[in-house]
C-alpha cells in the first residue's frame, strides 16, 4: 500500500502504521481538511500546457476537522494556512477565478494530529 502521509521523523513500526495503516478495516481516525478562504496571492506558476502562462498562486486557509469513524465523532478542529506552495510538478489545478491555491502539507497535518494518532 503507498503509504499517505510521508511522517517528518523517524518513526518505530507501529507509529508508521498508525499514520499508514496496512488493513483499512483497522482505521480509527479520519480527518477532513477543507478549504474555509483564499487570500493574497504569494507567487506565480508557470504553466506550459495548453498554452505557455503564469498563473497566479494564492494562500488558502483550511478547516482540517478529526473524526473517530467509528462514533463519527469530532474529536479536534484546527485552522491552517496552506504553507505548501509547490506548483506542479506534473499538473495544477486553476480555480474558476484562474489561480491556482497553496495546500497543506503532510508536516502540518502530522503537527497538529500527532497527539490523536499516536496516542
Amino acid at each position: 500500500m503507498i503509504p499517505i502521509y510521508d511522517l517528518p521523523y523517524e518513526a518505530t513500526a507501529a507509529v508508521q502504521d498508525a499514520w499508514n495503516p496496512k488493513d483499512p478495516a483497522g482505521v480509527q481516525l479520519m480527518a477532513c481538511a477543507e478549504q474555509v478562504s483564499v487570500g493574497a496571492k504569494v507567487k506565480d506558476c508557470q504553466v506550459d500546457e495548453p498554452k505557455p502562462q503564469k498563473v497566479p498562486m494564492k494562500v488558502s486557509n483550511f478547516r482540517v476537522t478529526l473524526y473517530e469513524v467509528a462514533t463519527r465523532r469530532r474529536l479536534a478542529q484546527v485552522r491552517m494556512r496552506g504553507e505548501d506552495e509547490t506548483c506542479g510538478p506534473f499538473m495544477i489545478f486553476v480555480g474558476a477565478d484562474g489561480a491556482t491555491y497553496s495546500d497543506v502539507d503532510d508536516r502540518q497535518l502530522v503537527e497538529a494530529l500527532r497527539r490523536y494518532v499516536e496516542e
